[in-house]
């Protein structure tokens, strides 16, 4: 609820400072691999653990990617965890609605007001 009171900037400073102690603390490193750059947005993962063992997993299409795309239940609570920092679940559902029916709005004034000074 940060965003309610110190706008985005707030929000993304708070976040920046909870990752930054938070990897300060980590014992892990990351590397990145330029090649992967070619096929995003596939991903695989190492991890090394502390008994020698290495874990790994590809995912060629993560869940959100146009060849696996999220289902609209998905799209929705995406949504809704997103915008509860800045608009309370009343217009979290309004927008809902508003954005799945705006192909058959015959007024767009309205369906941006849904958006707007909330």
């Amino acid at each position: 609820m940060a965003a309610k009171h110190t706008g985005f900037e707030g929000l993304l400073a708070e976040q920046r400072a909870y990752l930054d102690h938070y990897w300060d603390r980590a014992d892990v490193e990351i590397e990145g691999d330029p090649e992967l750059d070619d096929v995003y947005p596939s991903a695989h993962v190492w991890i090394d653990l502390a008994d020698g063992t290495t874990v790994d997993k590809y995912i060629a299409h993560p869940v959100g990617s146009s060849q696996n795309p999220l289902s609209d239940t998905q799209v929705e609570e995406k949504f809704t965890q997103l915008a509860s920092a800045v608009l309370d679940p009343e217009a979290i559902r309004a927008a809902i609605d508003a954005v799945w029916s705006v192909d058959t709005s015959t007024d767009l004034t309205a369906f941006a007001t849904k958006f707007v000074g909330r």
